[in-house]
Order: structure tokens, then sequence, then C-alpha cells
């Protein structure tokens, strides 16, 4: 049977709860949150979520939310299940699509690359960058090598680990806390804790709340989050027959190294046997020798 409240970090729940006009209010009290005072959003402007490609081999890249904050700077909201190879490189695509689809298409000299600034926020269910160093939030710019002089702050991917948020419900403390809480434990929670009691929080709740989907959101949503699990299971699957074959792999290949290492150390110490039992009759015969030829003991 589903949760009492929808997964916020299934395609469907997210850009529900998040990416919805009416809903607008909610994504503005989650971004500020992320931004912990560093940045104020007063409003925000929702756009599509779809960039075709330049020609016919490029395609199209689907982004889960784009916004303009009131300045001009540009926002990209992604949610992301599961890593994968060039996972990093990805991102940066994405922020890098952002800022060259600012250019004008006509009038390049009186635009004189006047770039607004864009911001790349990735939230990771269930698995952390490749360098984690368990830190929830990794907040990264382009900085010099040696003073570490911020070069152009005006870029910036912020990568929030709902894995590494361990924090129980009467350990809130931030705003921050409570989305980071929502997003990873809304589909497990039955009672809202008493921290989430607030306003934004309600009416975030209200909206989530699966017995208030129509019937065709029920069907959407339920089938987004079988497509999760499937592709949770899948990876999983993945995961323990890699395991199993690296491990019968690593039997073989140890096996194999330990015979050969025990067959070249049978032949190094049979050699070595075999040169001093030659050296032992050698030894013999010349005492042998000397013995027949009557020199004294002592010699």
């Amino acid at each position: 049977m589903p949760s009492r409240f929808i997964d916020p970090t299934t395609d469907f729940g997210f850009k529900r709860l998040f990416a919805a006009a009416s809903n607008k209010d909610l994504l503005l009290y989650f971004l500020n949150a992320v931004f912990r005072g560093e940045k104020v959003l007063r409003d925000l402007q929702l756009h599509k979520n779809e960039f075709v490609g330049d020609d016919i081999d490029s395609g199209c890249v689907v982004l889960d939310l784009i916004c303009t904050a009131a300045d001009g700077s540009y926002m990209l909201i992604e949610m992301q299940n599961a890593a994968h190879k060039y996972f990093e490189q990805r991102m940066l695509y994405y922020g890098s699509k952002l800022i060259v689809d600012q250019a004008p298409k006509g009038n390049r000299a009186l635009w004189n690359y006047n770039l607004k600034a864009v911001y790349v926020i990735v939230i990771m269910d269930g698995f952390t960058l490749a360098d984690d160093d368990g830190e929830v939030i990794q907040d990264i710019a382009l900085h010099t090598k040696d003073t570490w002089r911020i070069f152009c702050p005006a870029y910036r991917y912020i990568f929030i680990s709902l894995k590494n948020f361990q924090l129980d419900a009467e350990a809130l403390t931030s705003e921050l806390d409570g989305w980071l809480y929502i997003l990873k434990h809304a589909s497990m929670i039955n009672e809202i804790p008493e921290f989430l009691k607030k306003p934004v929080f309600l009416k975030w709740f209200a909206i989530a709340e699966y017995v208030n989907l129509n019937k065709e959101d029920k069907d959407m949503y339920n089938q987004s989050l079988k497509n999760k699990w499937d592709k949770a299971s899948t990876l999983a699957y993945a995961r323990e027959e890699g395991e199993a074959q690296g491990l019968a792999k690593g039997e073989a290949q140890g096996i194999a190294k330990g015979e050969a290492r025990g067959i070249a150390k049978g032949k190094a110490q049979g050699i070595a046997k075999g040169e001093a039992i030659g050296a032992l009759a050698a030894k013999r015969e010349i005492a042998g020798k000397m013995k027949a030829a009557n020199v004294p003991l002592e010699t």
C-alpha cells in the first residue's frame, strides 16, 4: 500500500511538489534554506525543462527543474536517484548548457558576453560523490589553485547527499534540516514531527498527502514509484552480480597465483636441496681421499 505522503525523490513527486507554479513558494523556501543567507531569493520564474540540440545528432537534454531569480540568475535543480559513470561530468554539462544557451542568436557584439549567474543544485538520493568526505552539502566553485581565491563566484555546483544526512526528527534545528528530513523520510512519515509543524512544511505535507491525489495523479505517481523501485532493484542485482563475479574471479586468480608461487617455490627448494646434497657428497669424497693418503686428522 502507498505511504501517507508521496515520495519526493520520485520523478512525479519531485515535480508535483516543487515544479508546479502553484507551489513556487515552497521552492523559494527550499532554495533560500540551501543558500543559508548567502543569497536571498524574492521571486522565481519557472521555465521549460527541455533544451533541444543544435543539430539532428545532438538530441535534447531534459532537466528536472529550471528557474530564474529576480536578479536574472539561473537555478537548475536536479533530483538523482543513482550514481552512474561520469556523473560529475554530466552535471557540468547541464550547467554549461545553461551558460551557452544565454548567447543571443544575433547581435553578439552588443551582448558582449554579459552572462548571468548559474547555480546547479543536485539532490542525490542514496549515493554520494566519488570523493565523498561525509558532508551533507558540497558547495563547489571555480577557484585559483594556490590561493583558493574564488575565480568566478557566479557559477556554482551544490551537491546535496541525502545519504549523509543522519539527523532524527528530534534533532532538527534549521529550515534546511527540515527540508532534508522531508526529502529523505517523507514516504516513511505517518505523524508529522513537531519541528515540521510550521506553515510552509504543513502546506508541503498537505500537497504530498496521497489521498489528496486524483485517480490520474495516483496512477502517475504509482508508476513513477515503480520505476524508482525497478531501477533500485536492477542496480542492486547488478551490484550483487558484479561482486559475485569479482569474488569468483579473485578466487580463481588467487588459486592460480598461489599454485604458480608454490611451483616456483618448490623448484627453488628442490634446486637448493640438490645443491646441498651435491656439496656434501663432494666434501665426503675429498675427506675420503685425504684419509686414504694418511693426512693427519687435524689437517
